[in-house]
C-alpha cells in the first residue's frame, strides 16, 4: 500500500491554512459538547424507559442542573436496565456519586490554593 499526503485549504475567516495529511494519521479536534438538561433529561427518559414521570424524577431533575453530566453519561446510567425504577435509581446513584466527586474536588483545589498562599507568604519573609 502506497502512503500519499496532500495539502487541502482549509478557510475560516478568511485566512487560509495548509494542512498535510497522510494516511493512518488524525486530525483531532476539539468539540464542545453542554451539558445535560432536566429537559434533556426527561427526552433520554422518554426515549429509552418509555415513561413520561416517575417519583424520581424531582430529585433526579434537581440535581442535574448542579452536577456536570452529560447526555451520555446520564443515556449510560438508563439503558443499564429495562427496568424503569431500576434504572432511574442507577442514575440518582451515579448523580450522588458525582456530585460528591466535584464538591471534593473544588474543596481540594481551595485547599490548594490556601496552601500556596501561605507558601507565597513564607517566601516573600
Amino acid at each position: 500500500m502506497k502512503e500519499s499526503s496532500y495539502s487541502p485549504q482549509i478557510t475560516k475567516r478568511g485566512l487560509t491554512l495548509h494542512c498535510y495529511v497522510r494516511v493512518g494519521t488524525r486530525m483531532d479536534m476539539h468539540i464542545h459538547m453542554s451539558y445535560c438538561t432536566p429537559c434533556g433529561f426527561k427526552l433520554l427518559a422518554t426515549n429509552y424507559l418509555g415513561v413520561r414521570d416517575h417519583m424520581l424524577f424531582q430529585e433526579i431533575e434537581e440535581l442535574i442542573p448542579t452536577t456536570k453530566v452529560t447526555p451520555a453519561e446520564v443515556a449510560e446510567q438508563l439503558l443499564q436496565s429495562d427496568e424503569a425504577d431500576v434504572s432511574l435509581a442507577s442514575l440518582l446513584s451515579f448523580l450522588h456519586t458525582k456530585s460528591t466527586e466535584t464538591e471534593e474536588g473544588k474543596a481540594k483545589k481551595e485547599t490548594d490554593k490556601v496552601i500556596e498562599l501561605v507558601s507565597e507568604a513564607a517566601q516573600d519573609r
